[in-house]
């Protein structure tokens, strides 16, 4: 998904939790868990291979991946060290949004 492709509306309250910047030094994984929250990555430099439940993604420069609460993901691969992506951990009313 690109960018450009996201849309959430605007009259559902979300709340951050957390939020950073990724830079891989090619030695890294994705920690396998599951969290109550929703995560948003944003792929700047690199590849992001990584699944969720049983469903396994690759992100790509410019591209974007929403990981769903309650779903167990992890790292497909280890992470490239030319990896760098943004990631926010954030809450949502899902209630008729």
């Amino acid at each position: 998904m690109a960018l450009e492709d996201l849309q959430m509306r605007v009259d559902c309250p979300v709340k951050a939790q957390n939020a950073g910047l990724f830079i891989s030094r090619g030695n890294a994984a994705h920690p396998t868990r599951i969290i109550d929250s929703h995560e948003l990555l944003f792929v700047t430099q690199g590849r992001l291979e990584i699944w969720e439940d049983e469903q396994e993604f690759v992100v790509e420069a410019g591209g974007i991946l929403r990981l769903w609460p309650g779903r167990r993901h992890g790292s497909s691969t280890p992470m490239p060290p030319d990896l760098r992506f943004y990631w926010i951990h954030y809450d949502m009313e899902e209630t008729n949004c």
